[in-house]
């Protein structure tokens, strides 16, 4: 692939010195526009973290720690995650430029786009976002781009696109209207629920039988008795435990053996490294756009053996077989993550 030319390069390294404002609309010049698609309403990512009950909330916040790498990488700041090869400087630079928040910077903004997308996997099993790229005015020369996360409401998904449901706000916040966005799949970023944990349909149907599990702590005080309150949240902390059990559970019953903890312990490992290896292809599917806009073919090398499943299924086999011991088991899923 021939790679493009040192002016070309020159006027787009000259473009990121400023900021990602401006349009092609007369009046409205500034550092050029972008092609985005889709609008989607503001919301903070902790908006859509609701859950059904404190259990659920629970559950779904521990497993978010687990999942999101940024909280071990963060611990070692000498631990690397993934690497860019068989690209130029200036495409390294880019990259490393927009692939995160602009508020942080360098590495720290890797990792901020990583936990988002780690808390969009756990809370809602799916994510979607736009791949927005900027264009100077002048020449309409690639130059930046930005990730957009897509918080409309999925109306229909195509084979070659998605139509979104965007909802039209008058000042005051209220939706007035309702319109339907249409984005090519290859303009998307789209991450979902591993598939060996049965997928993105999987997912909701899980959820769907917790939120009707009801809270475990919705008593009522006026017939409030400790026997049974008891025996409901015991039976309330079962039905939850075999919902999630092939993700693993996060408070385990008493009296089970160590093997058992412990295998437990496997379970959410590898639920873990299963929504890493998910994230690791949104970031390749970052790239194979980013080639397409830059002319080159760069491409990502994993590098954290933490999160190696092949490694994984060793040592799992190796435990079930009972030749790995509790200690050793004990520092691969906590120490190596």
């Amino acid at each position: 692939m021939a790679s493009e030319s040192d002016e070309i390069w020159e006027e787009r390294l000259n473009n990121q010195k400023w900021p990602l404002i401006g349009s092609n609309v007369k009046g409205q010049e500034g550092n050029g526009y972008n092609d985005q698609v889709v609008f989607s309403p503001p919301m903070h990512i902790h908006a859509g973290r609701r859950e059904a009950s404190l259990s659920s909330s629970t559950y779904f916040e521990n497993l978010c720690n687990r999942i999101d790498p940024s909280i071990s990488l963060i611990r070692d700041r000498d631990e690397s995650f993934f690497e860019l090869e068989n690209c130029s400087e200036n495409y390294f630079k880019t990259f490393s430029k927009y692939f995160g928040s602009l508020e942080s910077w360098g590495r720290e903004r890797a990792l901020d786009e990583l936990r988002v997308w780690s808390q969009h996997l756990t809370y809602h099993g799916r994510l979607i976002m736009e791949f927005v790229s900027w264009f100077d005015n002048d020449s309409d020369n690639f130059y930046a781009f930005e990730l957009k996360v897509i918080r409309c409401e999925l109306f229909k998904e195509k084979r070659n696109s998605f139509v979104f449901a965007e909802p039209e706000v008058d000042e005051t916040g209220q939706v007035i209207n309702v319109i339907k966005r249409e984005v090519l799949r290859e303009k998307c970023i789209v991450l979902e629920w591993p598939k060996e944990l049965g997928g993105y349909k999987a997912y909701k149907k899980k959820k769907k039988e917790i939120a009707e599990l009801g809270d475990k702590f919705d008593l009522n005080p006026s017939i409030f008795q400790p026997g049974l309150a008891l025996k409901k949240w015991k039976s309330h902390d079962k039905s939850f435990n075999q919902i999630v059990g092939d993700w693993g559970v996060i408070h385990l019953p008493e009296g089970l053996s160590h093997y058992y903890r412990y295998y437990n312990d496997f379970k959410l490992k590898r639920t873990s490294i299963l929504c890493v290896k998910e994230m690791i292809s949104g970031v390749e599917q970052v790239v194979k756009i980013l080639n397409k806009k830059l002319n080159e073919d760069a491409k990502i090398v994993f590098t954290n053996p933490a999160y190696d499943l092949d490694r994984f299924d060793t040592m799992l086999k190796t435990f079930k077989n009972g030749e790995l011991s509790f200690s050793d088991s004990l520092h691969y899923i906590h120490k190596e993550h």
